[in-house]
Protein backbone atom coordinates (compact mmCIF):
# COMPACT_ATOMS: atom_id res chain seq x y z
CA UNK A 1 0.00 0.00 0.00
CA UNK A 2 2.77 2.43 0.91
CA UNK A 3 5.42 0.93 -1.38
CA UNK A 4 4.76 3.29 -4.29
CA UNK A 5 4.78 6.35 -2.04
CA UNK A 6 7.96 5.23 -0.26
CA UNK A 7 9.63 4.42 -3.57
CA UNK A 8 8.69 7.85 -5.02
CA UNK A 9 9.89 9.69 -1.90
CA UNK A 10 13.15 7.74 -1.90
CA UNK A 11 13.67 8.45 -5.60
CA UNK A 12 12.99 12.17 -5.14
CA UNK A 13 15.32 12.35 -2.14
CA UNK A 14 18.00 10.43 -3.99
CA UNK A 15 17.68 12.72 -7.01
CA UNK A 16 17.93 15.80 -4.80
CA UNK A 17 21.01 14.48 -3.01
CA UNK A 18 22.62 13.55 -6.32
CA UNK A 19 21.80 16.96 -7.82
CA UNK A 20 23.28 18.69 -4.79
CA UNK A 21 26.35 16.51 -4.28
CA UNK A 22 27.60 16.00 -7.82
CA UNK A 23 28.62 19.64 -8.36
CA UNK A 24 30.23 19.71 -4.91
CA UNK A 25 32.16 16.52 -5.67
CA UNK A 26 33.26 17.94 -9.01
CA UNK A 27 34.53 21.07 -7.26
CA UNK A 28 36.34 18.98 -4.67
CA UNK A 29 37.90 16.89 -7.43
CA UNK A 30 39.07 20.08 -9.16
CA UNK A 31 40.55 21.47 -5.93
CA UNK A 32 42.41 18.23 -5.21
CA UNK A 33 43.74 18.11 -8.77
CA UNK A 34 44.95 21.72 -8.43
CA UNK A 35 46.67 20.88 -5.15
CA UNK A 36 48.31 17.85 -6.73
CA UNK A 37 49.56 19.99 -9.61
CA UNK A 38 50.88 22.58 -7.16
CA UNK A 39 52.64 19.89 -5.13
CA UNK A 40 54.27 18.54 -8.30
CA UNK A 41 55.40 22.03 -9.25
CA UNK A 42 56.86 22.64 -5.79
CA UNK A 43 58.70 19.31 -5.91
CA UNK A 44 60.15 20.20 -9.31
CA UNK A 45 61.26 23.66 -8.16
CA UNK A 46 62.75 22.23 -4.96
CA UNK A 47 64.64 19.64 -6.97
CA UNK A 48 66.09 22.25 -9.30
CA UNK A 49 67.03 24.47 -6.34
CA UNK A 50 68.75 21.60 -4.54
CA UNK A 51 70.62 20.68 -7.71
CA UNK A 52 71.87 24.26 -8.12
CA UNK A 53 72.81 24.38 -4.44
CA UNK A 54 74.75 21.13 -4.82
CA UNK A 55 76.63 22.58 -7.80
CA UNK A 56 77.40 25.78 -5.90
CA UNK A 57 78.72 23.82 -2.92
CA UNK A 58 80.90 21.73 -5.24
CA UNK A 59 82.29 24.95 -6.76
CA UNK A 60 82.97 26.37 -3.30
CA UNK A 61 84.78 23.20 -2.26
CA UNK A 62 86.95 23.39 -5.37
CA UNK A 63 87.76 27.04 -4.72
CA UNK A 64 88.51 26.29 -1.08
CA UNK A 65 90.89 23.50 -2.13
CA UNK A 66 92.65 25.98 -4.44
CA UNK A 67 92.96 28.54 -1.62
CA UNK A 68 94.28 25.84 0.67
CA UNK A 69 96.86 24.77 -1.92
CA UNK A 70 97.89 28.38 -2.52
CA UNK A 71 98.32 28.98 1.21
CA UNK A 72 100.42 25.83 1.56
CA UNK A 73 102.61 26.96 -1.33
CA UNK A 74 103.13 30.34 0.33
CA UNK A 75 103.96 28.83 3.71
CA UNK A 76 105.48 25.37 3.19
CA UNK A 77 105.86 24.52 6.89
Amino acid sequence: MFAASVHQTAAETSSEVTRTLLPELAELRRILADQGDAADEIAEITGRTLSRLHDEIADLRAELAEVHATLRALNPQ
